[in-house]
């Protein structure tokens, strides 16, 4: 069922998520195509706003703050998730991998890679002030318009 806290979370969360993916791709390796990711990451933000963040908008301070942070952590791994996907995918094509298992251990270290370059300052700092205070306005609005 459509709320505004549903509403308002998939869009501020849909912003983070480009704002995110903006900031990570400058620590991206010379010459990586980034195509669409600004996108499907704002998509991944407005899907995870919607469905992990809209349902605790109704929450306390303290946990539309904490459920804001839990949304960021969703939106992180399903991201990286997607992108380690495609890219097994593609290796695959290219028949990089001898076998299915392969292709798996293949797509957690792409994950595990693609991680790493989230620890930079201006992404981690924008995770957990964005997190925060989207769920916090999410919360808000989630609660006024209850």
């Amino acid at each position: 069922m459509p709320t505004a806290g549903k509403l308002v979370g998939a869009v501020l969360f849909a912003l983070l998520g480009y704002v995110l993916a903006e900031l990570y791709v400058p620590g991206l390796p010379e010459g990586t195509a980034v195509g669409r990711m600004r996108l499907y990451c704002a998509a991944v933000g407005l899907g995870c706003g919607w469905m992990v963040m809209g349902p605790q908008a109704r929450g306390s301070v303290v946990g539309s703050v904490n459920a804001g942070l839990q949304t960021v952590v969703a939106m992180v791994l399903v991201a990286l998730l997607g992108f380690a996907i495609v890219e097994m995918f593609e290796d695959a094509f290219r028949r990089f991998y001898d076998g299915p298992l392969e292709a798996i251990v293949g797509m957690l270290q792409t994950m595990a890679d693609f991680g790493l370059l989230l620890l930079r300052p201006p992404v981690m700092i924008a995770m957990v002030v964005g997190g925060a205070g989207c769920g916090l306005l999410t919360g808000m609005a989630g609660r006024r318009w209850a």
